[in-house]
This record gives C-alpha cells, sequence and structure tokens, in this order.
C-alpha cells in the first residue's frame, strides 16, 4: 500500500476539484483497483496550474516512483483520467515519461506526448 502521506501530499498538490477528491478517497481506499470509479471524474486542466504547483506535483510523483508497483499504476491511472493530456505537466518531469507510460491507454499515451511537443 502507498505510504498514506505521499498519497495525500500528491492528491493536494493537484488541486482536485470535490468531486474528484470524493473518487480519489474511495478509488484509492479500495483494496483492489476499481477503474469503473475513473468513468466518473471530472475533467481537470492541469496545464492551468501555477508553475509553482506543477513543481509540487512532480515533486510528490519523484515520491511515488518508489512506491508499490500497483499503487504508481493507480497514482497514473488516476491523473491521466482526471487530467487527459494535461496529465502531462503533473507526470513528467525532464521528458521522462518512462515510470508511467506503460498504464497509459494507447490514447492517452498519444495524447501525453503531443502535448510533450
Amino acid at each position: 500500500m502507498m505510504e498514506l502521506g505521499v498519497l495525500q501530499n500528491a492528491l493536494q498538490a493537484l488541486s482536485l476539484e470535490e468531486a474528484n477528491w470524493k473518487i480519489a478517497k474511495e478509488y484509492f481506499d479500495r483494496v483492489s483497483e476499481d477503474e469503473g470509479l475513473l468513468e466518473d471524474v471530472v475533467y481537470q486542466d492541469f496545464g492551468l496550474l501555477t508553475e509553482n504547483q506543477k513543481k509540487a506535483c512532480l515533486d510528490c510523483c519523484e515520491a511515488i516512483q518508489w512506491q508499490p508497483e500497483n499503487m504508481k499504476m493507480r497514482y497514473t491511472k488516476f491523473v491521466a483520467a482526471v487530467g487527459r493530456a494535461s496529465a502531462y505537466y503533473v507526470l513528467v518531469k525532464d521528458g521522462n515519461i518512462g515510470w508511467c507510460m506503460k498504464w497509459f491507454s494507447k490514447e492517452q499515451l498519444m495524447a501525453i506526448r503531443t502535448e510533450m511537443y
């Protein structure tokens, strides 16, 4: 299980809307992943976050990379569902998409790569 402080800090850094907070709580509190919950997220454009907010998100990603594989996957999928292509701004630091790209759908990966360039 992901260290609660790491997850809490990462989700706070995203400045989630209330509806997405509720979904995040349920999604991460479950023992096993329920991707159906991600269908109800409200789109948020992470590109609109301030540079300081984006940096805080990216700093949290560095801590998340040290967490168990299942939790890294769930965090990546959640952020991609909420931010779609704009997930790039809060997941990819210095072009390093390798740590999380295996959990994106083909469409998400194409959108995020487009956002990168």
